[in-house]
């Protein structure tokens, strides 16, 4: 059944195992779960970002649309949430100072755990 003026938010920068992808210069894990549901239920996929303007204001942005189709044929979930950490960066990007994070974001890769871990 399909039902319309449906909203549902996932926190899609939490890191889970699944994809290790670029964020903001490191490889980090990220969950695949927004792109999968998006696919599954064949909805469409947006960013939303939460902006602070005011001591105790925030302003909700909604960010463009994330393509989970190409000629007619799904994305792969891998390419949709690479495109999802590129609208975070930017939205980072634009404003460093509101973006709030307090677990460690860039764990070691649990399958390499050589390589470096930042955050």
């Amino acid at each position: 059944m399909h039902q319309s003026n449906i909203i549902l938010g996932l926190l899609s920068d939490q890191s889970t195992p699944g994809l290790r992808a670029p964020f903001l210069g490191h490889q980090c894990s990220t969950t695949l779960a927004p792109a999968v549901f998006a696919l599954r239920y064949d909805c469409e996929l947006y960013t939303g970002f939460c902006f602070r303007v005011a001591p105790a204001h925030w302003r909700l942005e909604l960010g463009d649309r994330i393509s989970t189709h190409e000629n007619g044929s799904p994305r792969s979930s891998e390419d949709i949430m690479r495109d999802v950490n590129r609208a975070f960066e930017a939205a980072i990007r634009r404003d460093p100072a509101n973006w709030f994070w307090v677990h460690r974001r860039w764990k070691p890769d649990e399958k390499n755990p050589s390589r470096e871990a930042v955050g």
